[in-house]
């Protein structure tokens, strides 16, 4: 493999050299290439993993997907933030900032895992776990570490190459990311295929799933039935729609739904992690450590002892209609909390603050925790795998069990269509809007806003050659790759024609 000087990797280093841990423990030189000296050094290395797991899925790495997908109408007061993202204008989003941190958060996070991997393998092949107790945990963390792996290549991926197609042989329809496959911070190439990246995020998967604890305490830590999660993930992006049903049924039933009568008892099931029934996994979070901050949604701040919303952005008409009176989501993703025209028009307010998280248990901070995989998010792999497989008899079970469990209920026969519906109201906020219309290849259509908001939210005119939509295919559905990477990688292939 050719080798040059990446500066984005470099910078990936000296970042990860200095990422705190859970215990506020901080790996020095944590990317260096030896064996760990001990269990308790593994140990604090991994944890040192697990931080920068948060700081890559933390879900404001997410806004871009959410802005530019169709449910979104800009505030008058958003002052170009997010304007040339939900307008789709194209030479913006190619430098937008938050496809260039995914991009490297991702390649920072599989740089760390190559290094822990490297480093335990090692450890383990030099007797340095004497016990056979930290000799089973050391295979554990392995199989933790290669999930990571898998995850980080799988959001690339999904943002940054084309929808799979067994059958494309030109670039860059054809084409994956570039694999590093071990530790090498000097590393540079080529795309890999699409087919190649697939076979070895599938091969990390295969190899983490049976070494894995089927679940863990607290649920912070990468479990199996988070590696068949991530794996059921793929599958859907593969189109194989069998698979991934077969892994969401491996384990979805060991949990449970909220299981409340009203919206409010929702409201505090869902806000609050730490209680919460369908996180699968979750990230470690304290007031200090693990929290974040995510308000580009709801643009809320405390004055006194009252939220006021001033967001960037607001969901349009046709998202509020999806919920209906009886929804407890309506009042918890979604709050009607905007001023505007004598009303209150909905704002996305799935992020307001877990309560665990405050300093002071009587004023919202709005401080959360990453939630990595939770069992809605399984109901709705499931359900659409079954319909895109002619199980529409168990998709509807998931889909009305999920639905009542947040005081809502669907019915008809229009099965993709009530998935889409359901998936839409569930995952509001998360980011998996856009990759969904890339799935369900379908256009973004302008819409109009929320009729309470007509004097101050701006009606959608889309910056492309059809103001009115964005066609299903268009290129940019798809990210550019950074241009500081194309500039120091000149193997890269670009996924966009040159502006």
């Amino acid at each position: 493999m050719k080798k040059i000087f990446n500066f984005a990797v470099a910078g990936l280093l000296l970042v990860s050299s200095f990422t705190a841990c859970d215990l506020d423990r901080t790996p020095y030189n944590s990317d260096i290439q030896q064996p760990y000296e001990d269990m308790a050094t593994t140990l604090q290395y991994r944890d040192g993993l697990y931080s920068i797991l948060r700081d890559a899925e933390q879900p404001n790495r997410y806004t871009l997907s959410e802005y530019m997908s169709d449910m979104y109408a800009v505030m008058q007061g958003d002052g170009g933030h997010a304007t040339p993202y939900v307008t789709w204008n194209v030479s913006r989003i190619e430098s937008a900032d938050h496809a260039e941190n995914y991009y490297f958060y991702f390649n920072r996070l599989i740089q760390q895992a190559n290094a822990f991997v490297g480093n335990v393998t090692k450890a383990y092949a030099g007797g340095i776990y004497k016990t056979e107790v930290d000799k089973a945990n050391a295979l554990i963390y392995l199989a933790e570490a290669k999930t990571l792996q898998a995850l980080a290549l799988y959001r690339l991926m999904e943002r940054f190459a084309y929808p799979y197609d067994a059958n494309a042989t030109t670039s860059p329809q054809n084409l994956g990311v570039v694999l590093v496959k071990e530790y090498d911070p000097w590393a540079s190439g080529a795309r890999a295929t699409q087919k190649e990246t697939y076979d070895y995020i599938l091969s990390l998967l295969n190899e983490a799933i049976p070494a894995l604890a089927e679940t863990n305490s607290n649920n912070i830590y990468v479990s199996r039935d988070f590696a068949l999660g991530v794996r059921a993930r793929v599958h859907m992006l593969m189109g194989n729609y069998t698979d991934a049903a077969a892994d969401i049924r491996a384990f979805y039933q060991k949990y449970n739904l909220i299981s409340v009568t009203s919206a409010d008892d929702f409201a505090a099931a869902y806000r609050k992690a730490s209680a919460n029934p369908e996180l699968i996994f979750r990230g470690y979070a304290s007031v200090t450590t693990g929290s974040f901050t995510y308000q580009d949604l709801t643009g809320a701040s405390l004055v006194g002892n009252s939220i006021r919303y001033n967001p960037r952005v607001t969901p349009l008409q046709w998202v509020c209609d999806l919920y209906n009176d009886a929804d407890y989501r309506k009042s918890t993703y979604i709050f009607k909390g905007v001023n505007g025209d004598g009303g209150k028009g909905y704002v996305v307010s799935k992020f307001l603050g877990d309560p665990d998280l405050r300093e002071d248990s009587s004023k919202e901070n709005f401080r959360i925790g990453c939630r990595f995989f939770s069992l809605a998010e399984a109901y709705l792999i499931l359900a659409e795998a079954d319909i895109m497989t002619g199980n529409t008899a168990e998709a509807m079970e998931l889909l009305k069990k999920l639905s009542k469990s947040r005081g809502a209920e669907v019915s008809g026969t229009d099965y993709m269509q009530i998935l889409k519906d359901e998936r839409t109201r569930e995952l509001i906020g998360e980011g998996s809007r856009l990759n969904d219309l890339i799935r369900w290849k379908m256009d973004v259509v302008v819409s109009p806003v929320q009729a309470i908001l007509h004097k101050i939210a701006t009606p959608k005119v889309l910056d492309t050659p059809d103001p009115t939509r964005v066609p299903a295919g268009f290129y940019a559905f798809t990210w550019e790759i950074p241009n500081r990477d194309l500039t120091v990688n000149t193997a890269l292939v670009r996924n966009w024609p040159k502006q």
